[in-house]
């Protein structure tokens, strides 16, 4: 029966996977300033968070690195990135723990000066997942500026879309 969850949630698996595998570069999405994305999938315990954020929304820059100073801005906007527990709050109720953390500067090379993302993914193995009922996304709130999240959702529900922003930071899930 193909509305049963049993028949279609290798599916569901197998899309938040390619979702939160892929670079940022390879989803296609446009550079836009203001404007980070936020892929949320949740597969059984497995709850996974990928972040593709304008290197100037995260830094204020979009260059690689001129200065000291600016080394410095990247160096504290990734060790930002790695401190999950700072960023995201989960219900109590889900027992949620860290599982894996990945955070990436978006210059490989010195001199690399096109558009550049920072890129993120955060991986929690949750004892309850049923009641994942939210996630506050306090990373809204830490990033300068007036940025705008659209976060999407996959889920047994199938897949939502929400736009998180300061002062609104809750995503129902």
């Amino acid at each position: 029966m193909i509305g049963r969850p049993s028949a279609w949630m290798p599916c569901l698996a197998l899309a938040a996977a390619a979702m939160l595998a892929q670079p940022a570069s390879a989803q296609h999405r446009a550079h836009t300033h203001g404007q980070a994305d936020l892929d949320v999938a949740i597969d059984g315990p497995r709850l996974s968070l990928a972040l593709t954020a304008p290197a100037n929304d995260v830094v204020g820059f979009e260059h690689a690195p001129r200065n000291a100073e600016q080394e410095a801005a990247v160096a504290a906007a990734e060790a930002m990135l790695r401190a999950p527990a700072e960023l995201f709050a989960l219900p109590p109720a889900a027992r949620c723990k860290v599982a894996a953390v990945k955070a990436q500067a978006p210059w490989p090379r010195p001199g690399d000066d096109a558009h550049a993302d920072f890129t993120a993914q955060w991986d929690f193995d949750c004892a309850d997942p049923s009641k994942l009922a939210y996630i506050d996304v306090r990373l809204v709130e830490q990033l300068p500026g007036n940025v705008r999240m659209q976060a999407t959702v996959i889920d047994a529900r199938g897949q939502s879309r929400s736009e998180l922003r300061r002062g609104r930071i809750r995503l129902s899930l």
